[in-house]
């Protein structure tokens, strides 16, 4: 009955805000990861649309705690499958710990920055090996919705 902004977002609770901020429609027919005992909803849908993919075991792992990084990599998959702008990169030189981007993630990481989704902690960090509280997702999933209306 609480909110917990300080919690860590996991995998599956982040994957579940882009199913609903989609309309939430489930494919019953979808494929399963082994780790979940049902993924006709927001994981399937998410794994079908390139949204997110299982890790490296075949897994999903649903309650591992969401990165940073792995945040706005989600984002960029989910705005990529909306077919929105992509196009602008930002530049991170402006965060002391840039080098701590994976390189996976740096495409993502620039555009989440240029569109402002994204900004450092206040000391010129952009942390992306942190983990996304609850707040820190609120307020990215807001700047998202307020840059790319869901109707274009």
């Amino acid at each position: 009955d609480s909110f917990r902004p300080q919690v860590n977002t996991t995998r599956a609770m982040f994957v579940n805000a882009l199913f609903r901020m989609d309309g939430g429609k489930a494919d019953p027919e979808l494929d399963q990861f082994f780790d979940m005992e049902d993924t006709a909803g927001a994981v399937a849908w998410g794994s079908k649309n390139s949204i997110v993919n299982g890790c490296d075991d075949g897994a999903f792992h649903p309650d591992q705690e969401i990165t940073r990084e792995q945040l706005v990599v989600f984002l960029h998959r989910y705005a990529s499958f909306k077919k929105y702008d992509l196009t602008p990169a930002g530049d991170l030189s402006g965060f002391s710990d840039r080098e701590k981007v994976s390189s996976w993630a740096r495409e993502a990481m620039e555009w989440a920055v240029d569109a402002g989704l994204i900004q450092g902690n206040g000391d010129s960090q952009i942390v992306p090996q942190g983990l996304a509280t609850r707040c820190e997702v609120a307020a990215v999933m807001m700047r998202f919705v307020e840059q790319f209306p869901s109707e274009k």
